[in-house]
């Protein structure tokens, strides 16, 4: 492998348009553009609450009956949101997918389609088509996706109301 010294490190930074901060001993930097598309998608998130109808309806009764109290509250939450995006996190194995799966056939219940998309080819055909979704695309394949509502778990798997 070659080598480098820092003193060419901060040169070449230098050179670039980088945004450096200092935090403890560690040095974290991203670029303008980096930046300026994460204030985008802040702004994105933050201009979109309560600015839709709920997903479903108050009085709708859960499909699943397995689905754990923590699931059941998400669920809840996510089809009772007025917000254009909706989050939904947790670690590995806690649930997720399955209480996707529940929201996913409330809002188709309620006569709503639902678009399935993710950022690759392999977590559209693999993660979402095995959890039902069977016409997952990637994000490229959904062009038109401005002023759609999304809900996102932890991965980046966006599912939209169309």
């Amino acid at each position: 492998m070659g080598q480098v010294r820092p003193e060419a490190v901060w040169q070449a930074l230098g050179k670039r348009d980088m945004v450096v901060r200092r935090v403890g001993a560690d040095f974290l930097c991203t670029s303008v553009n980096v930046l300026a598309e994460e204030v985008s998608l802040i702004n994105f998130v933050r201009t979109g609450r309560d600015q839709h109808a709920p997903l479903a309806s108050r009085h709708f009764k859960l499909g699943n009956p397995k689905l754990s109290a923590e699931q059941q509250t998400a669920v809840r939450h996510i089809l009772g949101s007025q917000d254009q995006v909706i989050g939904l996190r947790g670690g590995a194995g806690v649930g997720k997918t399955t209480s996707m799966q529940e929201v996913v056939a409330q809002i188709q219940a309620s006569g709503q389609r639902v678009f399935a998309f993710a950022p690759s080819a392999s977590a559209s055909r693999d993660t979402l088509r095995e959890a039902g979704l069977a016409d997952a695309e990637t994000v490229a394949h959904h062009p038109g996706l401005d002023g759609e509502r999304r809900c996102l778990d932890d991965s980046d798997l966006p599912c939209g109301e169309g």
